[in-house]
């Protein structure tokens, strides 16, 4: 496991253990995204240039996604599809459509559908209600994870190796905001209760 590896599956042992002693299921979901990221790492830390490595690392990221969309539709259940839709067009300019053009079908399929959940969430987010800065900290949290999903496309596949040195310092501060946001609403569940 690498050190950010472990800083995930911190966050998951964080929000899992205190949702359940707060009797907070919704964030579960928060806590799955968490699972599944750190499957993706094992298996991108270990493809050593094999596809299925990747391809697995693709799907275990998507179903994190998959969870953080759900996590953020327990807060309204309003997405901003405009915001999602953008994004999603901007990412299919780049590097999403000369990502699919320059490698084989498996990856391109993978990149496409991996980008769609990404948006997905993106907008999910966006139209949570919540206040702002537990929705503000997981925004900027989703964008982080998108920023350094794009970094890994360029320098992987578009031949941008400086890229690369992007990817995980982007990846961690995204777990950061998401666990951040979460922190902040408990805090406030925690305080309320107080008083």
């Amino acid at each position: 496991m690498t050190s950010h590896n472990y800083f995930t599956a911190t966050c998951m042992i964080l929000t899992f253990a205190f949702s359940l002693w707060r009797g907070e299921p919704r964030h579960l979901w928060l806590s799955a995204g968490f699972f599944a990221s750190c499957i993706g790492d094992l298996f991108l830390a270990n493809r050593h240039g094999r596809l299925s490595f990747f391809i697995g690392g693709v799907a275990a990221f998507s179903v994190a996604h998959i969870m953080f969309f759900l996590y953020a539709w327990q807060y309204g259940r309003h997405p901003n599809w405009l915001i999602g839709g953008i994004v999603f067009a901007l990412l299919c300019a780049w590097p999403a459509v000369p990502t699919v053009l320059r490698v084989g079908w498996q990856i391109g399929v993978a990149v496409s559908f991996y980008t769609a959940f990404s948006c997905a969430t993106l907008a999910s987010v966006s139209g949570m209600k919540a206040p702002w800065p537990q929705k503000g900290l997981f925004l900027l949290g989703v964008l982080l994870l998108i920023f350094s999903d794009a970094m890994i496309a360029q320098s992987n596949f578009l031949g941008m190796k400086r890229s690369g040195k992007l990817v995980i310092p982007t990846y961690v501060a995204s777990h950061v905001c998401m666990l951040a946001s979460w922190a902040v609403c408990m805090a406030r569940g925690f305080f309320s209760k107080m008083g």
